[in-house]
């Protein structure tokens, strides 16, 4: 009870889903640099931490106005095109354009997320509401490295990110329908 409030499942199982893919990037984009030549791959988190900086006040003033899923619905959908074009990008600028993506997606929907278990325990309970999304967060980025070498080595890059951003697409909009 101190740890995990199963009130937040639905919430914990958006986390890990948006999670899961900064797992993949953070594992996988230096090797994807390799195998595609593509030069200063790096650049893709410099551009991913500068919009995360813009775009979580917004999102957290949108929370307020608006609600929850007023977030996560374009949520899901902007991170999902991150991660095809992290799929199939060849040149550094779509990777850069793939950070940006992936950037105001996650970057709208975790903490928003986390803003909202905090709401929906109320403060007393802030801490464990944050328990468990950090436990969603924590699961997402162990798990999908892991499971996204398997389809890595069987499969290509190109369809670990393809096909994950399809699973999360559909998984986030199935639970948040």
């Amino acid at each position: 009870e101190d740890l995990f409030a199963p009130q937040l499942l639905l919430f914990t199982l958006l986390v890990t889903l948006l999670s899961a893919a900064n797992g993949l990037a953070s594992t996988f984009l230096t090797l994807i640099a390799d195998e595609r030549h593509i030069e200063n791959i790096a650049v893709f988190f410099t551009a991913y931490a500068a919009c995360m900086v813009f775009i979580r006040p917004f999102a957290g003033k949108l929370l307020d106005r608006k609600g929850i899923y007023i977030i996560l619905l374009p949520s899901f959908l902007i991170s999902a095109a991150g991660l095809v074009l992290v799929g199939v990008a060849s040149t550094l600028w779509l990777i850069i354009l793939a950070g940006v993506l992936k950037a105001f997606g996650q970057g709208a929907g975790i903490p928003s997320i986390q803003a909202h278990c905090v709401k929906v325990l109320s403060r007393e309970r802030a801490g464990v509401a944050t328990s468990t999304c950090q436990i969603g967060q924590h699961v997402g980025n162990a798990l999908a490295p892991i499971l996204g070498s398997y389809v890595v080595t069987a499969f290509s890059y190109r369809t670990l990110f393809c096909g994950y951003a399809v699973l999360m697409l559909a998984l986030g909009w199935l639970l948040l329908f």
